[in-house]
């Protein structure tokens, strides 16, 4: 049995950021740094710090806030932008999105490697992709008619 660790909105939009970063070229890319330099499209930056160009309704640039980001629901860091915008858990949101932490995941038998800061788009890309096959859609309760 697969660990639930994502709602089905949150697959859709990681499944959303893969196609993206596999298009992005590489020197726009960071996996060590938020935002590295730029902005909009002249980002050059992590996972999530190009959320405000995949995700603008969510998340917007913000030069007083933690991480230059700040979500709709207020989360200034990385992590919580990455729990909001793909309904992960803190914990898995900071293992994915965090260079070589994905590790930390192992505890629930997922094998996703390890991703040094120097990793490309496309290399984490196949790490999310791999990360979605390994586990189930959290089951949302049921809203009320």
């Amino acid at each position: 049995m697969k660990p639930k660790l994502i709602t089905k909105l949150g697959r859709e939009r990681m499944q959303r950021m893969i196609a993206y970063l596999r298009e992005l070229p590489p020197e726009r890319f960071c996996f060590g740094s938020v935002i590295k330099a730029g902005r909009g499209c002249g980002t050059i930056g992590c996972v999530i710090g190009h959320t405000p160009i995949m995700f603008p309704e969510l998340v917007q640039y913000e030069d007083n806030a933690g991480d230059g980001l700040r979500s709709k629901g207020g989360a200034p860091f990385f992590e919580e932008i990455g729990e909001e915008v793909f309904q992960v858990s803190y914990v898995t949101s900071e293992a994915l999105f965090t260079p070589r932490c994905q590790y930390s995941l192992g505890r629930l038998g997922l094998a996703l490697g390890k991703m040094d800061s120097n990793a490309s788009p496309t290399e984490v890309a196949d790490m999310l992709e791999s990360f979605l096959s390994q586990v189930d859609d959290i089951e949302e309760p049921a809203r009320p008619a």
